[in-house]
């Protein structure tokens, strides 16, 4: 079996990173950022920049100054540096591979150089055929962005499993007929995550074990 992987959020903890990023963006623009749970409550719903930033005491005239600086900042290596796998990322993938599937790692990074640095530095590259990554500035672009990638990689696309915590990765696997596994580690809770219908919806990476693929 072909599986690809997500990255953010489903092997390794983002959550830390973001509200870090967020805190210091918020501030240097003179607001008052929202404390991490609130934050993270509502990156996790979805909710957009759009409201946030008010709640964050900036006006919405600051949008383009915050995300600008956000977007610089979230890959950096100082920040991605600082990024820890979830504590049954390493065996899940190992198993996964025991078990004779090819593993690709999939991810809708900006920056594929920091992406290809934080792989080499979590020490986990061998356990992938490829490290895939790719980028729209569009949500509707991100939704077919994925699929698109798998298409390109394999010869039966809808013989494959996707893994991962966003939507994009459930749209992909939807479009391809392929079996989506959604993990609410990351960036989507549950109530989200259940409304776009995966074919599988568990807690973490580790829980993809209990699963027949």
């Amino acid at each position: 079996m072909n599986i690809f992987i997500d990255f953010d959020g489903t092997l390794v903890d983002i959550a830390p990173r973001h509200y870090r990023v967020y805190k210091k963006c918020v501030k240097e623009l003179g607001g008052t950022p929202l404390d991490k749970e609130e934050y993270w409550k509502k990156k996790r719903a979805n909710v957009s920049w759009d409201e946030l930033l008010p709640l964050s005491g900036l006006g919405i005239d600051k949008k383009d100054a915050y995300l600008k600086l956000f977007i610089d900042r979230i890959e950096s290596q100082e920040e991605l540096g600082a990024d820890e796998l979830f504590k049954d990322s390493l065996r899940t993938l190992e198993q996964l591979r025991a078990n004779g599937n090819k593993l690709y790692l999939l991810s809708l990074r900006r920056n594929a150089a920091a992406l290809d640095w934080q792989i080499e530095h979590l020490g986990i590259r061998h356990l992938f055929e490829k490290i895939l990554s790719g980028h729209s500035d569009t949500k509707e672009g991100t939704l077919l962005k994925k699929a698109d990638i798998v298409r390109q990689t394999v010869d039966n696309p809808s013989e494959v499993v996707i893994i991962g915590d966003t939507e994009a990765d459930i749209a992909a696997a939807q479009q391809l007929g392929a079996t989506s596994i959604a993990l609410m580690s990351g960036i989507r809770n549950e109530e989200f995550l259940s409304a776009m219908h995966p074919n599988h919806l568990v807690d973490g990476i580790g829980d993809v074990d209990n699963i027949e693929l």
